[in-house]
């Protein structure tokens, strides 16, 4: 008699147990995301002088590599020395002229990554505040839609 009660409670324990097993572990694993790696981060140099009439703009190029299993998006870019900041394409049309035009995102595929080069994707650095001058090196922060704000120095080169 003392036999089968003692297996109904080590059968309810160990019921209650394998019950407790799955919910604690699905908590604990956190969900993929992006890991994004900058690399060869450069702005085309631009010189602005006090007596120039028009904007002087640029442009800012880089390479974003997404060593995750979550696909993620630049959305946004800040530069402090430019009055408007936006993100590009250039393209030709099908008379053949070549033009760029703004996009809203920069997909960064899982395991893959996006190239922002001249010719194609790129920042645009509308109305520079100061000179970009070959050698030096500005800062900004890029804005991914899933890994958020990510800081980075760029150097200043010719195009």
């Amino acid at each position: 008699m003392f036999a089968p009660a003692m297996t109904r409670i080590l059968l309810r324990r160990s019921v209650f147990v394998l019950l407790l097993m799955p919910a604690g572990g699905c908590g604990d694993q956190a969900p993929p995301t992006p890991d994004l790696a900058v690399t060869d981060a450069w702005v085309r140099a631009a010189a602005v002088h006090e007596e120039a009439t028009a904007p002087v703009n640029s442009a800012a190029y880089l390479t974003i590599e997404n060593r995750g299993e979550t696909t993620d998006r630049l959305v946004g870019v800040t530069f402090a020395a430019a009055q408007r900041v936006e993100l590009h394409e250039s393209f030709v049309d099908e008379r053949g002229i070549a033009s760029m035009r703004p996009v809203d995102t920069v997909e960064v595929p899982a395991g893959g990554e996006a190239r922002l080069e001249p010719g194609g994707l790129h920042v645009m650095l509308f109305g520079l505040d100061a000179p970009l001058s070959v050698g030096d090196s500005v800062r900004m922060a890029l804005e991914f839609e899933v890994s958020g704000r990510l800081t980075v120095t760029a150097a200043v080169r010719q195009l």
